[in-house]
Parts: structure tokens; C-alpha cells; sequence
């Protein structure tokens, strides 16, 4: 008979916290972008299908801010499934996101998609050649494109999708911490930078960090910590859909104020960040002495004239039209019922409206079933109400693949769950018992 280890005991610590005060001492640096070395980028929204249109939009938006700042090209590697700009829900080729750059005046929705480069598209967005992109090797689909950076370069890499406990969503797969910490612990030993910054947008996007070394010359911020909602803003009641996600626009609005791409280091941008993020936790993780360093030197091309176009701070997008990213599918649906000006137009919204209900409470009920399947009814509620440490990610990803196989995905509302089969995994319950509990809930 397993135990299930007291709450209190169990609950999961961040490595690295978020802190309120800015370095005072500044380290020494390896060469870099203001050095002998070049800068490059990789930009990856994970999500498909235009409920998720702001994940897209978001990266769309921080390849402009690169490519207007001198970045060729052939230095930014962007991965998006491409299935938004083209959707019959919005004009072709077009895909709207605000920039709030001017003090006191509104944001101004601009087109975002022009010129992004298709490096990886459709199905070829997948953990696989993201993680072959990382490590210099070149894929074998897409435009080939991969990382062929060396010791005195600055690496920026940004990621927007949908997240859970120790992983990150793709289209049709998901990447895992311990893959994603491999993949930049290889980039350390070939020496592919001097220092990389990863900007990580996702639900408990902090759980991908926990482990990340602290002497590896990264530094990484998530939207939030390891155990919450990030959340999406700017709904639009022309696209019926929310444009972007409340952290990714903040640093991205903060960045498109030259004054601030001249003047401010990470440890000021992540500092302000934070503070108008203010519906969920911003983290820092990794060699937290590199936030010292300044933004230009990962977000503009070296050599590169800084355009200047505006001055002071970003407003905040607006709190008010802010929801968690777990509840963005049943939102949607509500708005869209409200705004319905036809009979047909409204029993669509309510059937779509009433099916997305129908999911999530399948869901809610399924891995409840499951876990008090697997573990007991009494074990259920404390395996529920703890949140442990993921160190057993073989028995999770099987875990995870086997309540998929036969409960269908747990989509961006059911990843909140996602949690409880690692806890299960870290209680010594097997992949294979979750399996026959799956099949006998869901089948």
C-alpha cells in the first residue's frame, strides 16, 4: 500500500524566486553581442487552431520587434503553425496585435504577420526539431534553419503556448523540462553562446526552470510560477478572440520603447514586468547575476541603430479584460453568445457554449476517477491538494499518454490536472496502473 506523503510536506518550492530589488554588484561577462560575437533568436508559439490566436500574434510580434532592431533573417529561426493569418475568421494574410508605445494614448493594432519568416510550420512545430534547432542540428523539414551560433554569441529565445506541471504544449505533442534543461545543458558543452535568455509564456511556465543550473551563464523569466494560470488580454470584438497574452505583450510593449531597449538591463525590464503583470507571478530563474546585463544586447542586432519612436512607459493592458489562459475556450464561448445578433448566430454560440461545459466537467470527473482508481478514494483528496517535485518524468509522460489515449487531450483547460499524475508517478503508482484506470474510467 503506497502513502501519499502530508501536504504540508509536499508542497513544491521554486529554486529561484522572484526578487524585489535590483543587483548591486555587476559580474564579469563572456563575450557577447557587444563583444566580437553575433546575436541570434528562436521564436516558437506551440498552439494551432485560432482560439489560440494570441500565441501566434504574440511571437509574430516579437519577431518585428527583432527584425526592426537589425536582426537578419537568417538569425531568427521562428517556428508558428501558420493556420491563423489564412483563417476565413479573419482578412487574409493579417494578424492584428495592439502595441501600447505611446504615453497617455490607447494601444494601436497593427498587422504583425508581415514578413515573419515559415522556418517550421504545420505540423513541423513539434518538440522534436525545436530541440534538434537547439542544438545546432539541422532538421530534416521546414527551411532547415538551425542554431550555428559559438562561444561570443547572445541567444534569445522566446516560447508562447499553453503549459502545465514539468512541460510545455505543442500542436500534437509536448516538450518535457528535463528534454528542454538537456537540450540547453548540450548547448553549454558545444559552446553554442556566451549567454541565453529564454522569455518562457505558459501556465506554471515556472516548473520548467526549478532545475535549471544557476552557473550556466542563462537566464530565463516565466509568466508565472510553477503552479498557476498565466493569463491572455486584449479580447477584440472584431476578431472575437484574444490577441495576446498579459506577460508576452508587457515585455514586448516595454521593448518597443527605444528609450527602454537603450537605457534598461533585464533585471529593470523583469522588474517592470512583474509589476504590470499583475494577475499572476513573473519568475526569474538560472544565473540570476546576468540580469545585469542589458536588453540590447539579446534584443537588437549588434551595430544596429536603435529607431526611436516613442517615450516613457507602457501603459498596462487592461486588467479588466484579462482572463486565465485555463478558462480563455469557455470566455470565448460566453462573448460571443452575448454578441450574437442572429437566431443562428446564437444557438451556434449556445451549443459551442454548452460543449465546452460538457468538457470540462469530463474532465474534472475522469482524473478524479482515475486517481481514485489508482491510488483510493482516501489517497485521492491529498494527492489532489499537494503539488510535488516532477523527478520521474518516464512514468509521467507515459502517465500522460495513456489518460490521453483513451480521454482525449487535456486541452488548455484540462493541463491544470495534469499535475496529478506526476504526484501519482512521485507516490510510487506505476504508468501501467494509470493505464487500466484510464481505460476503465473512460471506456
Amino acid at each position: 500500500m503506497f502513502k501519499v506523503v502530508a501536504l504540508a510536506l509536499t508542497l513544491l518550492v521554486a529554486s529561484a524566486a522572484a526578487r524585489p530589488h535590483p543587483h548591486h554588484h555587476f559580474p564579469k561577462f563572456r563575450d557577447g553581442a557587444d563583444g566580437n560575437g553575433t546575436n541570434w533568436a528562436v521564436l516558437v508559439a506551440g498552439s494551432n487552431t485560432y482560439s489560440n490566436y494570441r500565441h501566434q500574434a504574440d511571437v509574430y510580434h516579437a519577431y518585428q520587434i527583432l527584425h526592426k532592431n537589425g536582426y537578419p533573417d537568417s538569425n531568427i529561426i521562428v517556428f508558428h503553425y501558420d493556420d491563423i493569418a489564412s483563417s476565413s475568421q479573419v482578412s487574409k494574410q493579417i494578424c492584428i496585435q495592439p502595441h501600447s508605445w505611446r504615453r497617455h494614448q490607447p494601444p494601436e493594432r497593427r498587422n504583425v504577420y508581415v514578413n515573419v519568416p515559415k522556418d517550421y510550420t504545420g505540423d513541423n512545430v513539434n518538440p522534436t526539431t525545436f530541440l534538434q534547432v537547439l542544438r545546432g542540428i539541422k532538421p530534416t523539414v521546414g527551411s532547415g534553419k538551425t542554431l550555428q551560433s559559438g562561444p561570443n554569441d547572445n541567444v534569445f529565445i522566446n516560447f508562447v503556448d499553453h503549459g502545465a506541471t514539468g512541460l510545455i504544449a505543442f500542436p500534437n505533442d509536448y516538450l518535457y523540462a528535463n528534454d528542454l534543461l538537456s537540450a540547453l545543458s548540450d548547448m553549454k558543452n558545444s559552446k553554442m553562446y556566451a549567454q541565453l535568455v529564454f522569455y518562457l509564456e505558459a501556465c506554471e511556465s515556472g516548473s520548467m526552470f526549478t532545475s535549471l543550473p544557476t552557473n550556466a551563464f542563462v537566464f530565463a523569466t516565466t509568466a508565472a510560477n510553477p503552479d498557476e494560470s498565466s493569463y491572455a488580454t486584449y479580447w477584440d470584438d472584431t476578431y472575437q478572440t484574444y490577441l495576446g497574452d498579459l506577460y508576452s505583450v508587457n515585455w514586448m510593449e516595454n521593448t518597443d520603447i527605444a528609450a527602454n531597449l537603450q537605457s534598461e538591463s533585464l533585471q529593470d525590464q523583469f522588474l517592470a514586468v512583474q509589476q504590470l503583470t499583475n494577475l499572476s507571478h513573473v519568475m526569474e530563474y538560472g544565473q540570476l547575476s546576468l540580469d545585469a546585463l542589458m536588453i540590447r544586447q539579446f534584443l537588437t542586432f549588434p551595430n544596429t541603430e536603435i529607431e526611436h519612436h516613442g517615450f516613457g512607459h507602457p501603459a498596462p493592458a487592461s486588467k479588466k479584460d484579462s482572463v486565465s489562459s485555463r478558462d480563455v475556450d469557455l470566455e470565448t464561448h460566453r462573448r460571443r453568445l452575448a454578441a450574437a445578433s442572429t437566431d443562428d448566430e446564437r444557438r451556434q454560440a449556445e451549443m459551442d457554449l454548452t460543449a465546452q461545459q460538457a468538457r470540462r466537467e469530463f474532465i474534472t470527473s475522469t482524473i478524479h476517477a482515475v486517481t481514485a482508481r489508482v491510488a483510493g478514494v482516501q489517497a485521492k483528496d491529498a494527492l489532489v491538494a499537494s503539488r510535488f517535485a516532477v523527478n520521474d518524468f518516464d512514468c509521467y509522460k507515459a502517465s500522460v499518454a495513456a489518460y490521453e489515449r483513451v480521454c482525449g487531450r487535456f486541452g488548455s483547460f484540462g493541463m491544470q490536472y495534469m499535475y496529478i499524475l506526476a504526484n501519482l508517478c512521485e507516490s510510487g503508482y506505476t504508468a501501467d496502473q494509470v493505464s487500466a484506470a484510464a481505460q476503465y474510467v473512460c471506456n
